[in-house]
C-alpha cells in the first residue's frame, strides 16, 4: 500500500486574484489516479489552503508517521502558486522551501520507516514567471540530485522548468492531465518503470512542432 499526501492550495487570503482556478479538477484527477495505483490518502482527505506553518507541520507529520513501517513507498503532492529555488506559497502569502521544508523530512535518517522505500514529489506550481517559447510544452520532468548517503529512492516531478511559469486552464493544469491519464492506464504502469512511465507524460509536447 502506498502512503499520499495531497496539498492543494486554492485560494489565498484576502486576494481573489490569485484563485487556482481548475485545481479542484485537479484535485479529483490525481485522487483517482493514486488511489487506483493503490495509494490511501493521508488522513482520508485532501488538505487545502493551508498556511504555511501548517503545511510544514503536516509534511513533517506525514513523513514520520508509524505507519510508514506498513507502507510499500509514498507520495506528496503539492499544488500551489510558487516562485524560483523551489518556494512554495502558502495561503497566507508566506513560504515553504521544498529544500529546507520538504525534503529534509523525508532523509534516511529523519523518515526512518520510508528507508529504501520510493518516494515521489510531485509539485504542481510555478517556478519563475518566465514563458517557454511554446506554452504548451509544460510536461518538464525535474530531478534535483541530493546527498545520496543521506537521501536515497526519491524522485521529483515538476510541471515545468526552472525559472518558468506553469500552465493552468480552468479545465485543470495540462500536466496533471497528461500524468494522470498515463498512470491510470494499468497496462502501462503494470509493464514500465516509473522513469518511462514519465518520459511518456512528456511525450504529447515533444511532438509539437
Amino acid at each position: 500500500m502506498g502512503r499520499l499526501l495531497l496539498i492543494n492550495i486554492m485560494d489565498y487570503d484576502n486576494d481573489p486574484s490569485l484563485k487556482r482556478v481548475g485545481s479542484d479538477i485537479d484535485v479529483n484527477k490525481l485522487t483517482d489516479t493514486f488511489q487506483t495505483l493503490g495509494f490511501k490518502l493521508y488522513k482520508d482527505k485532501v488538505h487545502i489552503n493551508l498556511m504555511h506553518i501548517e503545511m510544514h507541520r503536516l509534511i513533517k507529520e506525514f513523513a514520520k508517521d508509524p505507519i510508514n513501517e506498513k507502507a510499500s513507498c509514498s507520495a506528496v503532492v503539492i499544488m500551489a502558486h510558487g516562485f524560483q529555488q523551489g518556494l512554495i506559497r502558502a495561503h497566507n502569502h508566506l513560504t515553504i522551501s521544498i529544500h529546507t521544508d520538504v525534503y529534509p523530512l523525508f532523509s534516511n535518517e529523519t523518515a526512518k520507516a520510508l528507508k529504501g522505500k520510493p518516494k515521489l514529489f510531485l509539485f504542481q506550481t510555478c517556478r519563475g514567471t518566465n514563458l517557454t517559447s511554446q506554452v504548451d510544452n509544460a510536461g518538464d520532468i525535474g530531478k534535483r540530485c541530493l546527498n545520496k548517503t543521506m537521501f536515497s529512492d526519491m524522485i521529483t516531478i515538476y510541471p515545468t522548468f526552472e525559472n518558468y511559469a506553469s500552465v493552468r486552464k480552468k479545465e485543470g493544469s495540462w500536466f496533471v492531465d497528461a500524468f494522470c491519464k498515463v498512470f491510470s492506464n494499468a497496462e502501462d504502469t503494470n509493464s514500465m518503470e516509473i522513469r518511462e512511465l514519465l518520459d511518456k507524460v512528456t511525450l504529447p509536447w515533444l511532438r509539437l512542432p
